[in-house]
């Protein structure tokens, strides 16, 4: 099974199932475990993330035999026929349980699983709008709960910083995948600009959803845990990032920290509990 979990990236589908539990929380603004549509609404962008997680490691399968050779089809340990029928379960699945959640969770569903295939087919290849599409398509995980909330509220703060940070992660991993992509014959940003403006940009996009978040100190219940934990999940690892990188920003340090900011996201979907009204 854990050549499975790789190519549909286990970790990545956990966690938006937990954004998507999150996003209903906010929705509704209080917390209300175990409700069957919240339950459905996370299944679903679940399994239409390993969708295109699954997709994405079949068309990129030249690229990653330079950047990621122990990937598992280019390592051999799952072979294209099997990925493929991976992809097509994925996707009726999704759509299966979008449907069982309500209309507006399948248009949601039906919406990403396009915009997986746009990216994957198409978009990737154009520089920063293939990335955008992806952070995009991460963030929209957030809304999930809202498409199965009655009278829900759009939780506009966490989607905007999450869009914002997962764009900033994106734009590293081309950073330091310039190699690989010019096999797979991408044209990327950092192909464009070089490497340390694109570590710049960011940098700033980071910031930038750390500020966003900030913001809306003004509205949780306990402000002073509420920065401890930004500057835990936050503030404290980007700042140790972009130190590593100003020392050294070859392609094996950037594929480092890229990988390392997927666990400070994770880190933040614990921020995002204090955006939960109290009571």
């Amino acid at each position: 099974m854990r050549p499975y979990l790789e190519i549909t990236r286990f970790t990545l589908c956990a966690i938006v199932f937990a954004m998507a539990l999150e996003g209903y929380w906010l929705a509704i603004r209080r917390f209300e475990p175990f409700q069957p549509e919240a339950l459905l609404a996370a299944l679903t962008v679940a399994c239409a993330i390993g969708f295109a997680n699954a997709f994405n490691d079949i068309v990129d399968e030249p690229v990653d035999r330079v950047n990621a050779p122990r990937r598992p089809i280019p390592s051999g340990r799952i072979g294209l026929a099997q990925a493929k029928w991976l992809v097509a379960l994925l996707c009726l699945l999704s759509v299966a349980l979008g449907a069982l959640a309500g209309p507006r969770m399948l248009l949601l569903t039906l919406g990403a699983l396009a915009g997986s295939a746009l990216y994957n087919l198409w978009a990737r290849r154009v520089p920063l709008l293939g990335n955008a599409l992806v952070a995009l398509l991460c963030a929209l995980t957030l809304s999930a709960g809202y498409c199965v909330a009655r009278d829900g509220v759009f939780p506009i703060v966490p989607f905007a910083s999450s869009f914002t940070f997962i764009l900033a992660r994106e734009l590293l991993g081309t950073a330091g995948d310039v190699a690989g992509d010019r096999v797979g014959g991408r044209v990327t940003l950092a192909m464009l600009l070089g490497a340390r403006p694109v570590l710049g940009l960011c940098l700033g996009l980071a910031l930038l959803a750390l500020l966003l978040l900030a913001s809306a100190v003004w509205y949780v219940a306990y402000p002073a845990f509420y920065l401890a934990c930004l500057l835990l999940t936050s503030l404290l690892p980007i700042g140790l990032a972009a130190r590593a990188l100003w020392r050294d920003h070859s392609p094996e340090r950037i594929r480092a920290v890229s990988y390392r900011m997927r666990v400070v996201f994770a880190a933040n979907i614990v921020t995002f509990l204090f955006l939960v009204p109290r009571g």
